[in-house]
């Protein structure tokens, strides 16, 4: 794009949806969900990419080099988001289920919180500080204009500063009578949380958040509380166990509607 006043004219340079993939023809390389066939991690693919993968070094490479010949010395350059490779979290991720776009409402905040999520950014940074790289030696002492797109954070659409507060006149409340056990662990929308995490998770969600929606259906594993049921019948009546004095197991022993006097589990 360019302005002209008389002869001199001034043109900068857009370039968007990048999404450089420096593990292209590897192992890790990415390769769109919703294409199967797509082969993106054999040294036998194309070095100038694939359908179905994200971008290798030698197709940004030579995209650059064609600019720089017909726009040697713009005044800028606009990258405008989506500059590196999707499902950056993937290449940490135990399973593809925790690293893909897929993910919906509390299934984001989950990954955010995840054991690998530091990690996954500094990957992320690493990437685009590599493609600046290459932006630099294609267009030297050019000033390069960055914006983040949706795949420039992890896990993708999600993004949260350190240190952000929610404010909100209706908080998502969990275990307010506190927990027989905080260290006590399960598996929430494919990972596994503690007790203790999960309130630290929704300490600053909104009532009417999908997070607390889908935490507080399982509240009642850490709290000091019956779970919801609709059986009406008690507990048998010989077994005196319950949440209030046996912990995690009563609650559990509950949750399984145990009534049967004979089938009652012996925790003796």
């Amino acid at each position: 794009m360019s302005t002209s006043t008389g002869s001199d004219t001034q043109y900068f340079l857009w370039f968007s949806d990048i999404h450089y993939d420096p593990y292209y023809a590897t192992k890790d390389a990415y390769r769109a969900g919703y294409n199967t066939k797509a082969v993106c991690n054999s040294t036998s693919i194309p070095s100038m990419g694939s359908i179905g993968c994200d971008s290798p070094k030698a197709l940004v490479d030579s995209a650059l080099a064609y600019a720089s010949e017909i726009a040697a010395s713009p005044s800028f350059i606009v990258l405008s988001g989506d500059s590196i490779r999707h499902g950056v979290d993937m290449l940490y991720a135990s399973n593809d289920h925790e690293g893909s776009e897929s993910r919906v409402g509390s299934a984001v905040e989950m990954a955010a919180h995840s054991d690998y999520h530091t990690d996954a950014m500094k990957k992320a940074g690493e990437i685009i500080n590599d493609l600046m790289a290459i932006i630099a030696d294609a267009f030297p002492d050019v000033e390069v204009i960055v914006s983040i797109g949706n795949n420039d954070v992890v896990p993708d659409y999600y993004l949260k500063l350190q240190g952000e507060t929610l404010p909100t006149d209706n908080p998502c409340l969990f275990c307010e009578d506190g927990m027989p056990d905080p260290g006590f662990s399960f598996v929430v929308e494919g990972t596994e949380k503690t007790c203790a995490e999960l309130k630290s998770l929704v300490g600053n969600e909104g009532k009417e958040t999908d997070l607390c929606a889908t935490i507080q259906n399982v509240e009642y594993l850490c709290c000091r509380q019956t779970p919801p049921t609709t059986d009406t019948n008690p507990p048998s009546s010989n077994s005196s166990m319950t949440p209030e004095d046996s912990g995690m197991l009563g609650i559990i022993y509950n949750a399984l509607h145990v009534n049967d006097e004979d089938e009652s589990p012996n925790y003796n």
